[in-house]
C-alpha cells in the first residue's frame, strides 16, 4: 500500500528550517563523486563487484554460521538493524554487548557493516517516529552512544529506514520531521568524527515527492561530512528498470552514474524480488535479483544491499519469500543462481561502466581484463560466454562473461592502457 504524503509546498515549507542551518555549515569538503573512476582501466586487485554489495540480516543472525554462509556467498558487506528499543530498554541504560560480540564477528569475517539507526521508543515516542525536539534529542543521544559503542566496527551508517512509508514512520510519513532528524544526527556524528560516512534512510520506492523535500537537506549536508542517499527501489519489473526512474526525478547524470543534482551519491540499502509477489515466481527471483548489484555497479554506486539472506516468516506473506534461502538454509534458485554469479563478479572490477544508449541496448560494467554483458530482457544478440549453471529455467541470469574485454570496451570509448 503506498503511503500518504504531505503536498509539495508543505514538503518545501517544512525543509526551510533545516535548510537555514545547513548552509550556514562551511564547505569543509567537496564531496568528489567521481573518486572511484581510474582512467588506466584497472583497479586494486580486492576491488571487484562484490566488494561493493552486500546482503541484508537481521540483528539475531550474526551467528558465526550465518556470517560463514555471507562470505560463501560472496558478499562484502552485511547491513543490519541498530534499534533503539532494544539498545536503550530503559531511559539512558544502554545495552551494546550482544551486538557489539555479532557485529566484531562480521568484522573478522571481513565483512562490513552497514549499521541502520532506526525506529522508535516506548518510553520517548510511544513507538511512533521522533515528533518534536525533545525526542529528536533522545534519539541523537542515542545515535552518539551507539557511535561511541560501535564506531569501530560500522562502516557506515543509515539514518532510519524507509522514513516516507507509515508502516517505518508512524503515524505517517512527514518529510520535513525526518530531515530535521537526519540533520541532527548528522551534527551529532560528525562531531565525534569528520569522516562518519552517513547515509539517509532509505527511501521505499522512488518517490519524488518525498524526494523533492529531501534532495536539497541531503546536498547542503554533503558539504559537511560523506553522506549517501538512501533508495530501496522495489518493482515488479527488471532491475533495469530503475533507470528510467531515476531519470525521472533528477538522480541520473549524463554519464550514467546515479546522484543528486548537486553530485551526492545513491546507495542502493535494499532491494529484492519476493518469490510471491505476482509476476516473480522462483525463477524471475533468480535472474532479476542476481542482476541488482550488476545493475548498481553500472550506475556507480556505492554499495547495493540485497534483501536478503533468509526468508522472514510464513510462505504465505510475499513479504516474507524474499530470502536467497529456506529458513532451514535450503537455497531457493535465487541462491543457486547468485552462486554461480558470483564466481563471474568476483573477477570483475568496476572500472568502467555502461548503460544502454543509443543503438546500443545492453548494460556492461568491467575492466579492461573482463567485463559482463546483459540485457533486460536478453534481445539483444551480445558477444562472450553465457554465465549459466546447467540447471534449465530455474538458473537462469542472462548475463554473459566477455574476456579480455579491451577490444569491448575501447569499442566504447575507453582507453585501455
Amino acid at each position: 500500500m503506498r503511503p500518504s504524503f504531505m503536498t509539495r509546498r508543505s514538503a518545501i515549507n517544512r525543509c526551510r528550517e533545516v535548510l537555514g542551518a545547513a548552509l550556514a555549515w562551511p564547505a569543509l569538503l567537496e564531496f568528489d563523486v567521481r573518486r572511484d573512476q581510474i582512467p588506466s582501466g584497472s583497479a586494486p586487485a580486492s576491488e571487484s563487484i562484490l566488494s561493493r554489495t552486500g546482503i541484508n540480516l537481521r540483528a539475531t543472525e550474526l551467528d558465526p554460521q550465518t556470517l560463514q554462509t555471507v562470505r560463501a556467498y560472496g558478499f562484502g558487506w552485511i547491513r543490519t538493524d541498530l534499534s533503539w528499543q532494544r539498545l536503550e530498554p530503559r531511559v539512558n541504560e544502554f545495552a551494546f554487548g550482544t551486538l557489539r560480540q555479532g557485529l566484531r564477528a562480521a568484522v573478522e569475517h571481513g565483512l562490513k557493516v552497514l549499521g541502520i539507526l532506526d525506529y522508535g521508543h516506548p518510553l520517548y515516542t510511544g513507538m511512533l517516529a521522533p515528533q518534536n525536539d525533545h525526542q529528536r534529542t533522545a534519539f541523537t543521544r542515542f545515535a552518539e552512544e551507539a557511535f561511541r559503542e560501535l564506531g569501530s566496527l560500522v562502516s557506515a551508517w543509515e539514518v532510519w529506514n524507509e522514513p516516507n512509508h507509515p508502516r517505518f514512520w508512524p503515524p505517517k510519513p512527514d518529510v520535513g520531521a525526518f530531515t530535521l532528524l537526519l540533520s541532527q544526527v548528522a551534527a551529532a556524528l560528525w562531531r565525534l568524527n569528520p569522516s562518519a560516512v552517513l547515509v539517509s534512510g532509505g527511501l521505499s520506492t522512488v518517490d519524488k515527492e518525498f524526494l523533492s523535500g529531501l534532495v536539497p537537506v541531503v546536498e547542503s549536508l554533503a558539504q559537511r561530512g560523506e553522506i549517501g542517499l538512501g533508495l530501496h527501489p522495489y518493482r515488479s519489473t527488471p532491475p533495469e528498470t530503475l533507470v528510467a526512474d531515476l531519470r525521472r526525478v533528477g538522480l541520473l547524470r549524463d554519464d550514467g552514474r546515479a546522484t543528486t543534482g548537486g553530485g551526492v551519491p545513491v546507495w542502493l540499502s535494499e532491494w529484492g524480488y519476493c518469490r510471491g509477489n505476482p509476476g516473480v515466481g522462483p525463477d524471475g527471483q533468480a535472474e532479476w535479483t542476481t542482476r541488482i548489484p550488476l545493475v548498481g555497479a553500472a550506475l556507480g554506486v556505492p554499495l547495493t544491499v540485497l534483501f536478503e539472506l533468509r526468508d522472514g516468516g510464513p510462505q504465505g506473506t510475499a513479504a516474507y519469500t524474499c530470502g536467497m534461502l529456506s529458513a532451514r538454509d535450503e537455497p531457493y534458485p535465487v541462491g543457486r543462481a547468485w552462486t554461480t554469479l558470483k564466481a563471474a563478479a568476483a573477477k570483475v572490477a568496476p572500472v568502467f561502466r555502461h548503460i544502454p544508449t543509443g543503438n546500443d541496448l545492453f548494460w556492461s560494467v568491467g575492466s579492461c581484463d573482463n567485463a559482463l554483458i546483459w540485457t533486460d530482457d536478453g534481445s539483444q544478440s551480445l558477444p562472450g560466454m553465457p554465465i549459466t549453471c546447467d540447471m534449465g529455467s530455474n538458473c537462469s541470469t542472462g548475463v554473459r562473461s566477455v574476456s579480455p574485454a579491451r577490444e569491448h570496451w575501447t569499442r566504447l570509448g575507453h582507453v585501455c592502457s
